[in-house]
Formats: C-alpha cells, structure tokens, sequence
C-alpha cells in the first residue's frame, strides 16, 4: 500500500504543472480503479439503530463530568482580564 501510494504522490508530482482539470481526471480514474479492485465486504444484515443504542448503553461509560466550572478555575489562577496583567 505504501508503495502504491508513494507511486500516486511521484505521478501526482510529475503532472503538477498540468491543468488542474486533467489532474482532476486522472485522480478520479485512479480512485475509481482503487475502488473497484478492493474486496467487496462480506454482505451482513445491517444493524438497527435500536440494537445499537442497547450495545451502547451496555459496554459505553457515561462520561463524568470531572470539572464543572474550567473557566472560574481557571479564572481564579490566570486573572489576565486586568490592564496590568
């Protein structure tokens, strides 16, 4: 992958000075060939929005709100509002 990537960016160097539009067909053309030699993915049932939110609110913590107020803290250390800070 590495070296088709480094292949694209070289080829990408070489048309640099070509119209942006015929770049633009080219890029196009090797995305459109990447994309269509890559596997196509396992076809699986697609999961519902519902089963989803159940999976979430099993495994996914609550985030915990840890410091309410940053400003006032913050604010309380670094008083840079003043003239003669």
């Amino acid at each position: 992958m590495r070296a088709g990537l480094r292949a694209i960016k070289e080829e990408l160097q070489g048309r640099m000075h070509e119209p942006i539009s015929q770049q633009g067909k080219w890029l196009r053309q090797v995305v459109r060939g990447l994309a269509q030699s890559a596997p196509a993915p396992e076809s699986k049932r697609p999961i519902d929005m519902a089963r989803m939110a159940q999976l979430a609110a099993e495994f996914l913590p609550l985030p915990d709100i840890l410091d309410p107020w940053p400003s006032e803290r913050f604010a309380v250390g670094y008083p840079r509002w003043e003239p003669g800070a």
